[in-house]
């Protein structure tokens, strides 16, 4: 069994203990979750795993994603507002794209200022389903919105991370047909 399978498996048995707290188990619940994502990042990096792609909804994947980052993000003094219509079927490899939104997601509350909220849309538009992001955070510098989605490219001084994130969106974005963009 891999070092990850065994911090799943634990937080698995955590979370299912009765006795254990509701907030501990939240907490193993987003442990599993976040395990689960990198064991399969980790196969499909090391074998070359093709994606399984498949009709999903948009709209329930994003509602349990933005539940799940509204807990982290009630924590730091911020909200996540989630607007959806209808359901939102695509035809997607559905942990890619969970990966996808989560990056696009996790940026946009670290830039956001405290107190606000990030909001997140999802609509349909002719034959096309929109998923939008908007923070309430310093915006970006006129003139970096097309590098923005580049490898390493960091924006100010109170960035963290390698600048993967936005690349790593862009490109599953891009491999399922679509496109990514941004503006203030």
């Amino acid at each position: 069994r891999s070092p990850i399978a065994s911090i799943v498996l634990a937080a698995e048995e955590v979370g299912l203990d009765p006795d254990v707290p509701e907030s501990l188990r939240e907490t193993m619940a987003i442990i599993t979750e976040y395990g689960t994502r990198i064991a399969l990042m980790a196969d499909r990096f090391l074998e070359d795993v093709p994606g399984r792609r498949r009709i999903i909804d948009l709209t329930a994947r994003s509602e349990r994603l933005v539940s799940m980052l509204a807990r982290d993000a009630r924590r730091t003094g911020r909200t996540v507002v989630f607007e959806a219509g209808r359901a939102a079927p695509v035809e997607a490899d559905p942990e890619e794209l969970d990966r996808a939104l989560h990056n696009l997601l996790d940026n946009a509350l670290r830039w956001t200022e405290l107190g606000t909220s990030v909001m997140v849309d999802i609509r349909a538009e002719g034959d096309t389903v929109v998923w939008s992001v908007r923070d309430c955070g310093p915006g970006v510098p006129d003139g970096q919105e097309r590098v923005l989605f580049e490898r390493g490219v960091r924006q100010g001084e109170g960035g963290s991370g390698q600048g993967l994130g936005l690349t790593i969106a862009r490109r599953i974005i891009e491999d399922h047909g679509g496109r990514v963009s941004a503006g203030n």
